[in-house]
């Protein structure tokens, strides 16, 4: 299966529309996971139609972004514009990933098609897969397909924590990926992560979520660092129930 290796830290969002093996999870497990879940605003996800935000990037010398992304969830209606020089805007539906038909995509103003609109598809479904399940992740915990197990606790930055590994079935992007959940004793939030993704060797890659930010009932976080200097970040984040439509209209196709 295709990896998304999207900036070296690619990770399997578990979209609809995919079936998936029953999962392997022990009790102990999935209630950390529900109380997770739930720390999250999981009891409001369901009614958190729209979302827009922006991915960024700051390795140091190495920085990418701002990828605007805006979804529809109930109808899987997206839109992503990557910029620079070899940026697009890609508007396409999530759960047709592939059908090149239904999708839209702009290069310099450009309407794309054949192999080359096919390609950026591909791209463009991969950054919904990465970008989002690093803003969203707590609230994915218990998707059609992931595996959940105890881990007992361990110290996360100086904190006793509840941990839960997830490692997951035939889904996603790179089903050989595990991650390690770092849980808040007190009130189950996330308060890091780390991971082995697919093909790599150890040691895994570790990362503190901060900066949490309550929109519209979810708690999200919306910077992640290393202790090394590196941040993951989110900006221009909003929930909503009412669609931008304006927003996710992809332009009418040239006349013949």
């Amino acid at each position: 299966m295709k990896r998304a290796l999207l900036l070296a830290v690619s990770l399997p969002l578990l979209s609809t529309g995919v079936l998936a093996a029953a999962e392997t999870r022990d009790a102990k497990a999935t209630a950390a996971a529900e109380r997770e879940r739930d720390a999250h605003g999981g009891t409001r996800w369901e009614k958190a139609r729209f979302l827009r935000f922006e991915f960024n990037v700051d390795f140091g010398t190495r920085k990418v972004g701002p990828i605007a992304h805006a979804w529809d969830r109930y109808t899987g209606a997206y839109r992503v514009d990557v910029p620079g020089d070899d940026g697009y805007t890609a508007h396409f539906n999530v759960n047709a990933p592939k059908d090149v038909a239904q999708a839209v995509i702009l290069k310099k103003g450009e309407r794309l098609s054949g192999e080359t609109a096919e390609k950026l598809l591909a791209k463009a479904y991969g950054r919904f897969i990465n970008d989002s399940y690093w803003l969203l992740a707590p609230l994915k915990v218990l998707d059609s397909g992931v595996n959940l197990a105890d881990e007992g606790t361990a110290d996360f930055d100086g904190q006793k924590v509840n941990v839960i590994k997830l490692s997951f079935g035939p889904v996603g992007l790179t089903p050989g990926d595990v991650y390690k959940h770092f849980l808040d004793e007190k009130t189950g939030r996330m308060l890091g992560w780390e991971y082995q993704l697919q093909g790599t060797q150890p040691p895994p890659t570790r990362w503190k979520w901060i900066e949490w930010k309550e929109l519209s009932g979810l708690l999200l976080s919306t910077r992640k660092v290393t202790d090394d200097g590196k941040a993951i970040f989110f900006t221009n984040v909003s929930v909503s129930e009412a669609v931008d439509a304006a927003v996710l209209a992809a332009p009418a196709a040239p006349s013949k």
